[in-house]
């Protein structure tokens, strides 16, 4: 006796579900924030300037409101920039 549904394992039951995030508008920090995200960096040596980017997507979602795409992809050339890498 199983009490576990039987499941049919065809190719569509190991499909990934995940959605990509809206890109949304370009994005670009502001002068004063662009100043925050640079103080930021500095607080991590360069091999871990991917340990920013929480602190950074906050400072995305404080100046927008919201992250999109395109602001995802500012955070991480903003940490490759420094000489990180981000994963």
């Amino acid at each position: 006796m199983s009490f576990h549904p039987q499941m049919a394992y065809d190719a569509t039951f190991h499909k990934s579900t995940r959605v990509l995030a809206d890109a949304g508008p370009a994005f670009e920090f502001t002068a004063e924030n662009r100043a925050r995200l640079d103080e930021i960096l500095t607080r991590y040596p360069a091999d871990r300037s991917r340990s920013a980017v929480l602190p950074a997507l906050y400072l995305v979602q404080y100046q927008q409101g919201y992250i999109t795409g395109n602001a995802m992809r500012a955070v991480a050339e903003a940490c490759r920039a420094r000489g990180g890498r981000v994963i």
